[in-house]
């Protein structure tokens, strides 16, 4: 005890009476045929790199500077996410929605994105080609890509580093 405090027998710290313990939400890892859910969280300078996120969400998430290299990322959800200077070289993107993303400075060069095709069990084919539609491009690095087919809307190709012949499939 210091000066004062000390003369009058007083601590100059506040007593802890009691603790309270809270529970934390965690998310746990998605059973077998679930959606890995990343809406809305901030996984900026995460590294990804090699991992299965087939279909996983990442509606509104921060995802600057993220590894995605080597990642099977097919039929995944990227409505307004923001990719700025992503990683994704050589990534699996098949079927994966771009909607309203920002993908400036992102490096996608050697990424698959071909049409997701599945054979349902009744017989029916379903295709899910990829969709950039009113994505924001900047200092994009698409060479070397693997497309087939392309679902596009309102995009600025300035700034798209691509073979002409993708550069061709995103035009309207």
């Amino acid at each position: 005890m210091h000066g004062e405090d000390q003369r009058r027998g007083e601590r100059g710290e506040d007593e802890v009476r009691a603790l309270v313990v809270l529970p934390v939400p965690v998310r746990a890892a998605p059973a077998e045929g679930e959606r890995a859910d990343f809406t809305g969280i901030d996984l900026s300078g995460m590294d990804f790199s090699g991992r299965n996120l087939s279909a996983a969400v990442f509606v509104c998430a921060r995802l600057r500077s993220v590894q995605f290299s080597r990642t099977i990322l097919d039929l995944a959800d990227f409505t307004e996410a923001d990719l700025t200077a992503a990683k994704l070289m050589n990534a699996d993107l098949k079927g994966a929605n771009f909607t309203h993303t920002i993908l400036r400075r992102a490096k996608m060069n050697g990424a698959d994105l071909r049409v997701q095709t599945a054979k349902l069990p009744n017989g029916t084919i379903y295709e899910s080609p990829v969709r950039f539609i009113e994505s924001k491009f900047g200092d994009t690095d698409m060479s070397a890509v693997q497309v087939d087919r392309l679902v596009v809307e309102k995009l600025n190709l300035a700034g798209i580093k691509a073979d002409k012949e993708v550069l061709a499939l995103m035009s309207p």
